[in-house]
């Protein structure tokens, strides 16, 4: 019996050290390169105004709502004192279209304006609540395809549609992140983008040849997010 008892003990004793240890949550770290994707609602708007000097609306289009899908990669690193920095880079196919209104003077044309190909590069800041939630805020550049359209009947559209210009700007924002497990992460998030206006849509005669320029063209998205982290 006393063999049998000593057997017994062995064999615990090796599935005790055989078992690995449970992931402590200090052994969490938000520290690594991760890669994901966000899926939300963009709410964007581009306002036409006369140019070069941009003076009063001629066509407020108001905002649009779209669905958007983005994808993501990142870094962060460890601050100390808690604080975790990173940098984010993000691609948006389609970051939105603007409402539209009226901009013909003939054939009840509307005018409104899409971002495409969207992209941004931000730095993030962020501190843990807990060691399963860390809140952030980001500021960065934003870059994106701004074109007009026009519907039902190009032929007469305030805008020229062939001109789609890639403009630059900025992105500010705020999340939070939720850690499933060592690697899987979730998220929610909102991102506002503003653009700067540079270039100049033309009138094609008839009536006309006025020269126009979009005002403002920016993009408020409100997303969740999916993330690996890597290591």
């Amino acid at each position: 019996m006393g063999s049998k008892m000593r057997l017994h003990s062995l064999v615990a004793a090796g599935l005790i050290l055989s078992t690995p240890p449970a992931l402590a949550d200090s052994d969490l770290s938000w520290s690594g390169l991760y890669g994901g994707l966000e899926a939300g609602v963009s709410w964007s708007n581009v306002d036409w105004r006369n140019a070069p000097d941009r003076g009063s609306v001629l066509f407020d289009n108001g905002l649009g709502t779209n669905g958007v899908v983005s994808a993501l990669a990142g870094y962060r690193v460890s601050l100390g004192n808690d604080w975790i920095g990173g940098i984010e880079f993000a691609f948006t196919p389609e970051l939105g279209k603007s409402g539209s209104t009226a901009c013909a003077v003939r054939d009840n044309t509307t005018c409104s304006g899409e971002f495409s190909n969207a992209f941004s590069l931000s730095g993030t800041l962020g501190r843990p609540f807990t060691d399963h939630m860390l809140g952030y805020v980001k500021l960065g550049i934003s870059s994106a395809e701004i074109e007009t359209l026009s519907e039902p009947n190009p032929g007469f559209d305030l805008m020229d549609l062939t001109t789609s210009h890639r403009e630059m700007g900025f992105n500010v924002g705020a999340g939070v992140d939720f850690r499933v497990n060592s690697n899987v992460l979730v998220g929610a998030g909102y991102t506002y983008h503003r653009f700067n206006s540079s270039f100049a849509q033309v009138q094609p005669s008839p009536p006309s040849t006025a020269i126009r320029k979009p005002d403002g063209p920016d993009a408020h998205v409100v997303g969740v997010r999916l993330l690996y982290q890597f290591w």
